[in-house]
């Protein structure tokens, strides 16, 4: 959504369903598991995301219990699609894991304990 300038307001007029329903959803107060299918559709192809890659990485931010950042997000995923990996792709994409959640503490984005449990997660 920030990617692409959607704020909640905006994606309510999109997908017809209710301005409190998304902002409960968009603040984790209700878990997107929690709302329905249908919800899960017009949410997804409003903002252009297969529902699968919506539910997907809110499942890795379930496994952790806390918000992961987009970016993390994509690298968590290129780890996990490495289980036979005979050229070092893993060791690199863990690498570049370990590199940017630090950035991501020196920022303030997440704090050195998620940074940690992040890690010993998925690496």
């Amino acid at each position: 959504m920030k990617k692409d300038g959607i704020n909640v307001s905006r994606l309510s007029k999109m997908t017809g369903i209710s301005y409190m329903t998304l902002n409960d959803l968009y603040k984790g107060i209700t878990p997107l598991t929690k709302t329905s299918s249908d919800n899960l559709y017009r949410i997804s192809r409003s903002i252009h995301i297969p529902m699968e890659e919506l539910l997907s990485d809110y499942i890795l931010e379930e496994e952790v219990g806390f918000s992961i950042p987009s970016a993390l997000i994509n690298i968590i995923k290129e780890i996990l699609s490495y289980d036979d990996d005979p050229y070092g792709f893993k060791i690199d994409a863990i690498d570049n894991l370990e590199n940017f959640s630090k950035n991501y503490c020196l920022e303030g984005i997440l704090t050195w304990e998620q940074r940690e449990a992040i890690i010993k997660h998925f690496c």
